[in-house]
């Protein structure tokens, strides 16, 4: 069972914080909690923008709201390179690894009506991806860490997304690299993943614990998961949004999702937590592996 930990930054709007993730932030969850075990917590990453300092978004909903320009979205490659933050401290932590870890990047979100046409579109993250590779290729975190592939920026597939989704998987493919989604499980295009040209999926349920969205969203999803092959989201929240026992319900499915076959990755999803704050979720990440591993 593979499962992979998300990291966001480089500005979270809700907590008012920069997250850059130096070795130090970094280097707790890569190792087990317990001193007395040598395994490693995560050696799957999954890197995600949340918001620019400049203010605009570069994926997600925001990105239809206040969106980044393709000359904004070097400040992303910039980020994820920078020196004893993201990529720079992964690859230190990786080298103290048997195997190096495997890194997932966000793509930046082409907002359709920024561009003349679909192409236009594709081509946009087509630069960014090439000139981001690139550069990675040449910096010393390439040496200890794998990039497996990229991910696309948005939860839903609306129709005309279609067409740049398949062409922007394309591009990837072409560089012997995989693509990923992260769906919302009730948004657009979800059962056609594999038809979209996505190598992998997994479902996020957007519950909660409080508010409309009832334990029952977990349980569909888990089930939808195991008849579609999609992999699973497991939320960890805290503050007003989040209800204690959220995560004791999503713990409970995704222990029915593998008990019952499903083979798809977990992506461990901490809403808009500063790293200590994380911190304090550790523990409970440690016993969730520990029976996954």
């Amino acid at each position: 069972m593979r499962n992979i930990l998300i990291l966001e930054g480089p500005f979270c709007p809700v907590r008012k914080v920069e997250m850059q993730w130096p070795v130090e932030q970094l280097s707790p969850f890569t190792t087990y909690p317990a001193p007395s075990e040598s395994k490693s917590l995560f050696t799957e990453f999954l890197l995600k923008p949340v918001q620019l300092r400049s203010g605009k978004y570069i994926c997600g909903l925001g990105a239809s709201l206040t969106p980044a320009h393709p000359a904004d979205w070097a400040e992303w490659t910039d980020e994820l390179l920078g020196n004893d933050r993201w990529l720079d401290s992964l690859g230190r932590l990786s080298q103290l690894q048997p195997e190096p870890f495997r890194v997932w990047i966000m793509l930046p979100y082409p907002v359709y009506w920024m561009y003349i046409d679909t192409k236009e579109r594709i081509d946009a993250v087509k630069v960014w991806i090439e000139e981001f590779t690139s550069r990675f290729a040449s910096s010393p975190a390439a040496t200890s860490l794998q990039l497996s592939g990229f991910i696309w920026g948005r939860e839903s597939v609306h129709e005309n997304d279609i067409p740049v989704v398949q062409g922007i998987n394309d591009v990837i493919h072409s560089m012997q690299l995989r693509s990923l989604w992260l769906p919302n499980y009730s948004g657009a295009r979800v059962q056609e993943w594999s038809g979209l040209g996505f190598d992998e999926a997994a479902l996020f349920s957007n519950y909660t614990g409080s508010g409309p969205i009832t334990k029952d969203w977990v349980r569909n999803a888990c089930k939808s998961a195991l008849v579609h092959q999609f992999g699973l989201q497991m939320v960890y929240g805290i503050g007003k949004r989040f209800r204690a026992g959220h995560i004791e319900t999503y713990k409970e499915w995704i222990t029915h999702y593998i008990r019952s076959g499903g083979a798809g990755p977990i992506i461990h999803r901490c809403f808009y937590l500063k790293p200590q704050e994380m911190m304090s979720v550790l523990p409970i990440m440690g016993n969730i592996l520990r029976f996954m591993k």
